[in-house]
């Protein structure tokens, strides 16, 4: 049995996957029926929240030291909306770049509640502290889940390092495009152009490299934190092969059969 929180559900549509910091954030929202019917008048809150990782370093059992982050959630902004018949507009503008929620809740004349969420990430100058993690990977955040051949992917790279050189390579049984880079900031991001030679899927490779920022300093549990660093990371693009594909049509000379009658003729014809 499927139960329902409330006599409507809010769907939220953002504008695009990355945003600049300062500048405005454009989504749409709507209100509908379990049925997916417009249901206008409900009054819902919608909420821009900035989501950073704490993290410290712990000792284990076995005197090693690893990771342990946990995420804070902090309220930059809210706005009231009123579902209508067509889809709403709204709008923010953060100031820092990062992680962030996009949440709206409403209630229906019942009482009952109803939340809807997504994500997005701001990008420009600034720290940002992401999850820490006992690993040298790191994450590719590509703005799109499919590209069609012409296209160009942005892919934003989760930098620990507030300045790097970066090492790109494209992939695929081989190495196929490389470039050097220098990167800065936190939420640094590329840009690859997409070929048809590149179906059905490529992957793009960074490697991030970090020289030594001090001399020879020591954290408290003994670390030489100013040693030299490196991080890597891989993401899959997917490249859309309707390109490729052959639309066939197949059609019969009848709409009924009866028993022991069989078809004359079969006719096919290729679309295009």
């Amino acid at each position: 049995i499927k139960v329902h929180p409330a006599d409507f559900y809010i769907g939220l549509k953002p504008a695009t996957t990355f945003t600049q910091i300062n500048t405005p954030f454009h989504f749409e929202m709507v209100t509908v029926t379990p049925d997916g019917k417009p249901q206008p008048a409900r009054n819902v809150k919608v909420k821009i929240v900035q989501r950073q990782w704490h993290s410290v370093r712990k000792a284990g059992v076995d005197g090693r030291y690893e990771w342990i982050s946990k995420h804070v959630d902090t309220l930059v902004d809210s706005m009231m909306l009123t579902g209508q018949e067509k889809p709403v507009s709204g709008q923010f503008t953060v100031k820092a770049a990062g992680y962030y929620l996009l949440t709206a809740e409403g209630q229906d004349p019942s009482g009952r509640r109803t939340l809807s969420e997504v994500s997005f990430y701001a990008v420009g100058s600034g720290y940002v502290a992401w999850e820490r993690e006992d690993d040298d990977r790191i994450q590719l955040v590509p703005d799109a889940s499919r590209y069609k051949p012409g296209e160009t992917a942005r892919i934003m790279i989760k930098s620990p390092f507030e300045k790097a050189k970066g090492l790109v390579t494209l992939e695929r049984e081989g190495v196929l495009w490389q470039t050097a880079v220098e990167l800065n900031g936190s939420t640094p991001t590329i840009e690859i152009p997409i070929a048809e030679k590149y179906l059905p899927n490529v992957f793009v490779s960074v490697i991030l490299l970090q020289g030594r920022t001090s001399n020879y300093v020591f954290s408290q549990e003994g670390e030489d934190v100013g040693r030299p660093a490196f991080k890597i990371g891989y993401v899959n693009l997917a490249v859309d092969a309707g390109s490729k594909h052959a639309r066939i049509a197949v059609k019969s000379d009848k709409e009924e059969y009866r028993p022991d009658r069989k078809s004359t003729r079969l006719n096919s014809s290729h679309v295009s």
